[in-house]
């Protein structure tokens, strides 16, 4: 244990910076929300989400709902583990009968997607969701570009205006195994 004492007359002011590392994952939430993210080969075959080989590519699909009717703002947040990273956004015309990956059904129209450098992000108007049942899709291809053991976080959901309706998927531990390139 450490003491720190005041030993003189004059205030003395004392500050601490602590620095952790949480020894397992968060649990998921569910609060006005469900979400769950599932992780697809592009050929269509569903993965565990916990091991790719670098230079592997797959598709990562988003999947949500409402359990509100309201209409309200949204945002969607999916941080990426450092070996991967976003090579595109999907959108619905590449998905049904007609797009390059019909395994993924419909996907939502969104009023702002981005691949950013560490996250996929998206937002729009709940309402505007495939409105019978509350509910969005999002989907984006990634690339394995880093061997190693990266933690995995969940994707988030939440109401930009009332931020106890949030809901997370769970949280994994992705290993990308080297190409065998170099």
């Amino acid at each position: 244990p450490v003491s720190v004492a005041n030993s003189g007359d004059k205030r003395a002011y004392l500050t601490l910076d602590i620095t952790s590392t949480p020894t397992q994952s968060p649990e998921t939430l569910s609060s006005g929300f469900t979400i769950e993210k599932t992780v697809y080969t592009v050929s269509g075959n569903e993965l565990d989400g916990t091991s790719l080989t670098k230079g592997d590519r797959a598709i990562i699909l988003i999947d949500a709902k409402a359990k509100f009717s309201a209409s309200k703002m949204v945002v969607l947040a999916d941080l990426l583990p450092a070996g991967l990273e976003i090579e595109s956004v999907l959108t619905d015309t590449d998905t049904g009968e007609e797009g390059r990956f019909p395994f993924l059904e419909n996907l939502s129209d969104f009023d702002m997607q981005e691949a950013r450098d560490d996250r996929f992000v998206a937002s729009d108007r709940r309402t505007r969701w495939d409105r019978d049942d509350n509910r969005f899709r999002a989907a984006y291809i990634v690339r394995a570009v880093t061997a190693g053991s990266f933690t995995f976080p969940g994707a988030v959901i939440e109401d930009m205006y009332k931020p106890t309706r949030v809901a997370t998927s769970e949280h994994k531990i992705l290993q990308i195994a080297p190409s065998g390139d170099f």
